[in-house]
């Protein structure tokens, strides 16, 4: 009755060792997707994800929000600001973020994202979601906004599978 595919998960691109020393200040947006089958019939969702840093705060903004985003099953744009932050692993420059806002907005059944900088311009967030149409992986690369309003921006697809 549900269906999910997916693409192998792609791995983070890391920098070199000691690379990711310092902290991602600015701003980070990147495309995501997911298709699912529904009793045969296709659904595809799509929503932008943005992350600013203010490196003097150690605070974050973490933002989602929706762009195909069909019935019965609609995901929720948040907007969570005052996000503390750190980089929690400088071996694999892994991300710490959480407070109750992204809590409420993962949702109860499921994980907390992995979230992987590069030392410069990039981030990549693996996202691991449960629901009625079983489990997801969706790998979701943010890149540096340079100017205002505006920057290079990456649509990456992954589809789940169970």
């Amino acid at each position: 009755m549900y269906g999910m595919q997916t693409d192998e998960v792609l791995r983070p691109e890391l920098p070199s060792c000691g690379g990711c020393h310092g902290d991602p200040d600015g701003d980070f947006e990147g495309y995501g997707s997911m298709g699912v089958s529904v009793m045969g019939t296709p659904m595809h969702f799509s929503w932008l994800t943005r992350y600013s840093f203010n490196a003097s705060s150690g605070l974050m903004e973490a933002s989602m929000n929706p762009i195909e985003n069909p019935w019965p099953h609609p995901i929720s744009a948040f907007d969570c600001p005052g996000v503390p932050y750190s980089i929690s692993s400088f071996d694999v420059c892994n991300i710490s973020m959480m407070d109750d806002c992204l809590r409420a907005a993962q949702g109860e059944n499921n994980d907390p994202s992995d979230v992987f900088w590069n030392g410069a311009d990039n981030i990549t967030q693996i996202q691991y979601t449960h629901g009625p149409f079983g489990s997801t992986t969706t790998v979701v690369h943010l890149m540096r906004v340079h100017a205002a309003g505006g920057g290079n921006v990456t649509n990456v697809t992954r589809h789940a599978t169970r």
